[in-house]
Parts: structure tokens; C-alpha cells; sequence
């Protein structure tokens, strides 16, 4: 059997396929240049590092782990792939802390730039392997690494409990490679190694491998190597000899996993509950999400507790400032009705006066001293007296004053008191020359 093989041939990634053409669109001629002049054989992988949303994970602050659910807007999606094109170290797992100290550094991030997807930004990213952390590289190639999460700093604002929103990175130390196989969870769902390519030293032991990998012994394939297409790499080697097919024995781990992602098949399709539960990052996981439940609940029903005894505390300084209210409101009624009384007091004789003066008048007018002479009249204004509790405004009083004239005017005639002219008539002066006051009643001599 006869294969053409034109140009390189690249061996395919556990989860996509990315070729070397594809590594220098994305990092440019001039890096991929400088890293292939340090290394002949680097390993490149392409790194969905984080994307707008919610990520989960541990946190450490103030010197204690806390499982947290962190909220990334698109801003801070944006700042963190700024931070990555700055070239941050890669290791191989998480550290106890952020420091890089006494660290195996198995690569770095050499550009990273931001992709709009269906469900948000994501910070994408290429790092560089290089041969001389040769069991890194294998790690990556056996797929015992393939997701990420960030090391990092950043300043956060409180959400409920077990919730942070993400207001500025202070500084992306590094980016820590995990195995889902450990039974390790990425805090970005979408986090992980999506594609890597390597070039290897010997033509012969890329097709050789890319031959096993389809279950295709070499020895039954004739090589053929034409360097002079332009149209780009092949990418996959077939057999077109023996009709050989792998068996379950031949599969790798890396081939099952895109077989699964590719036919969307959850976990619960493969594996048991109780075999679930047995995964010691599954019931981690678990344990934490049922805590942060609970820490949730009663961090809900503290603030409801919180806040009624506030509300409690309000109305109780809100009803002593009203019974204080109440009471200087009582005080100065008591104050004004003591002012009154005082007031009262001091206008009586006035208001006496006042109505004195009213039923004087009122006497004057009455009818019934239409015809009696002037002096008599006023005689009996002054004189003429009526309960004080009479009303003077009152429809009937003018009988009361009737009344109280009639007593006037028979006391007058029992005593015999003499008065001068009638009011019409004018007021002469006596024979004698003297002037005789006409208020002044005089009596006639018997």
C-alpha cells in the first residue's frame, strides 16, 4: 500500500486539532521563530482560560480557604487576557498558595487575546511547552492535564454569602494545569487545554505514530513524503491497505474523551449515582455546594433576624419620640390653658366693662323708654341689672331687659324719684341761675 504524505504531519490534539501554521497565525512568525530557536521541539497548547459569568472554586483570604462563587463581567474577562499577553508561568497543578516559590515552572503563556462565543467572552490563550519539561509534555499529550484555572489576586464586592463579584485584577500570577481524570474541577466550566501540536524531530516517528494511533502497523504502509504542495499540512494519515479497525483495548483516554464530548453523553449515562458519589472531587464538590447551602440560609436568616430587630429597635425609638411629643404637646396645653386662666383674669374687669356698656346701651334703646325723660333713662341703664350668665346676643333677651326695666321703673315710682325733661325736650337752666345736672336725680317735696 502507497500513502502520500505532503509536508509535515502534525499529531492531533486530545480535544481539537491545531497545526503549526495555526500556532504562528496566532503568536506570530517572529515569536514562533525565537521559541523554535530555543527549542526544536515545543509543545503548544491553546487554553480557554475563562469567560464571562460565574466561576467556582477556593478562594484564600486572610489566610483561609473559602469555597466561593466569583462574577466575572466582560470587563474583567478583558483584563484577565490582557494579563495572560503579558506571559504568565504554567504549573502542573495548584499551589497552597499564589507565590511561585519552589515551583516547577513547566511553561508559560506567550499571547492571549479575548473570543465572543454564544455564551459569553472568553480569555483564550497559547502556552509553551517546552522539550525540556519532556514529562510535561507527555502529561498534556496523555491527556493526565488537560483543564486550567487562574492564580491570581484580585479587589472583589460582597453578593449574598459564598458570592463575589470580580472588580479588579491585581495581579495574574499564574495558571495552574488539572486532570479531570484526578477528579479535579476547573473553576470556569469551559476551562482546559481545547488543542496542542508538536513537531516532532523525525518525520518517520510522527507518521509511524500517527499509523498505530489508527491502528495501522507501519511496517504494512509504503511512505511516500512530497514537500513541494503549497495547499497546507495533511492532518490525518488513513490506511487504504488492510481494513483494520481499533478495538476498545486500542482506544485512548484522549479519544474517549472527544467521542463523549461529541456525543454530548453526561456523566450520569456512564456511571452510577453511588459510583459518582465515590469520586472524591465529586463529593467534595458536593459537601462544599450543600455548605454553602447551609451557610447561605443562615446567613438569609441572621439578615432577616438582623432586620426585624432593627425594625423593632426603629419603632421603639420612633413611639418614644412620640410619647415624648405627646407628652411636651400635653405640657404645653397645660402651659396655654394657665395662660388663658391668667389672660381670663386680667380681661374680666375689661369684658365687665365691655358688657356693662352693651346692656347700658341696649337699656337706652329699649322702647320701653321711648317717652321717659333723658336722666331717668340713663338713671336706669346704670342701675338695671340681669343675670350674667344671660346672653346678650340672644333672640329672647331683649324681653329679659324688657323685664329688668319694668323692676326699674316701679322701684322709681315706689321711691318717688323725680327726673328732668323728656329726651326730645332740651335742658334749660332755672329762674335761679344754676345749672341742675339732669343726671343727678332730685326728689319733689311732699
Amino acid at each position: 500500500m502507497k500513502i502520500k504524505i505532503k509536508r509535515r504531519i502534525m499529531i492531533e490534539a486530545s480535544v481539537q486539532e491545531m497545526a503549526a501554521t495555526d500556532v504562528r497565525s496566532l503568536i506570530g512568525e517572529q515569536a514562533y521563530t525565537k521559541i523554535k530557536g530555543q527549542d526544536p521541539h515545543p509543545l503548544f497548547i491553546k487554553l480557554d482560560v475563562g469567560k464571562q459569568g460565574a466561576s467556582h472554586g477556593k478562594v484564600i483570604l486572610n489566610g483561609i480557604h473559602k469555597f466561593v462563587k466569583k462574577i466575572w463581567n466582560k470587563a474583567r474577562i478583558q483584563e484577565m487576557a490582557r494579563c495572560l499577553n503579558r506571559g504568565v508561568p504554567l504549573f502542573a497543578r495548584h499551589g497552597l498558595t499564589n507565590s511561585k516559590a519552589g515551583r516547577d515552572e513547566i511553561g508559560r503563556t506567550i499571547k492571549a487575546w479575548c473570543e465572543e462565543m454564544a455564551d459569553g467572552v472568553h480569555a483564550m490563550a497559547v502556552g509553551w511547552i517546552p522539550s525540556s519539561k519532556a514529562y510535561a509534555q507527555e502529561m498534556i499529550n496523555n491527556g493526565d492535564l488537560d483543564i486550567c484555572s487562574i492564580e491570581a489576586g484580585f479587589l472583589f464586592s460582597l453578593g449574598k454569602v459564598g458570592q463575589m463579584f470580580v472588580d479588579k485584577i491585581v495581579g495574574l500570577t499564574a495558571v495552574a494545569l488539572g486532570s479531570r481524570k484526578a477528579g479535579e474541577i476547573p473553576g470556569f466550566a469551559t476551562s482546559g487545554i481545547i488543542a496542542q501540536v508538536q513537531e516532532m524531530s523525525k518525520l518517520k516517528e510522527v507518521i509511524d505514530q500517527a499509523l498505530k494511533d489508527e491502528g495501522i502497523d507501519p511496517e504494512d504502509i509504503e511512505i511516500v513524503v512530497d514537500d513541494d504542495d503549497d495547499k497546507g499540512p495533511k492532518r490525518k494519515i488513513t490506511a487504504k491497505g488492510k481494513n483494520r479497525r481499533k478495538t476498545l483495548d486500542d482506544l485512548t483516554l484522549g479519544e474517549v474523551q472527544v467521542w463523549v464530548k461529541n456525543q454530548k453523553v453526561i456523566p450520569t449515562q456512564l456511571f452510577s449515582l453511588e459510583e459518582l458519589l465515590n469520586v472524591k472531587a465529586v463529593s467534595e464538590a458536593m459537601q462544599a455546594e450543600v455548605t454553602e447551602r447551609v451557610e447561605t440560609v443562615e446567613s438569609e436568616k441572621e439578615t432577616v433576624i438582623g432586620d426585624l430587630q432593627t425594625k423593632v429597635k426603629q419603632a421603639n425609638s420612633d413611639l418614644e419620640d412620640k410619647v415624648k411629643t405627646v407628652t411636651q404637646l400635653e405640657a404645653d396645653i397645660a402651659a396655654k390653658a394657665d395662660a388663658l386662666k391668667i389672660q381670663e383674669n386680667e380681661l374680666g374687669p375689661y369684658k365687665d366693662q365691655q358688657r356693662r356698656e352693651k346692656l347700658a346701651s341696649m337699656v337706652v334703646e329699649n322702647e320701653k323708654l321711648k317717652d321717659v325723660p333723658q336722666e331717668q333713662a340713663d338713671y336706669i341703664a346704670a342701675h338695671v341689672s340681669v343675670p350674667s350668665d344671660i346672653d346678650l346676643s340672644a333672640n329672647n333677651v331683649k324681653d329679659v331687659i324688657g323685664a329688668a326695666i319694668d323692676a326699674q321703673l316701679a322701684d322709681i315710682e315706689k321711691s318717688g324719684i323725680q327726673f328732668g325733661k323728656k329726651k326730645e325736650e332740651e335742658i334749660d337752666v332755672k329762674d335761679d341761675g344754676e345749672f341742675h345736672n339732669p343726671l343727678i336725680p332730685t326728689r319733689t317735696k311732699k
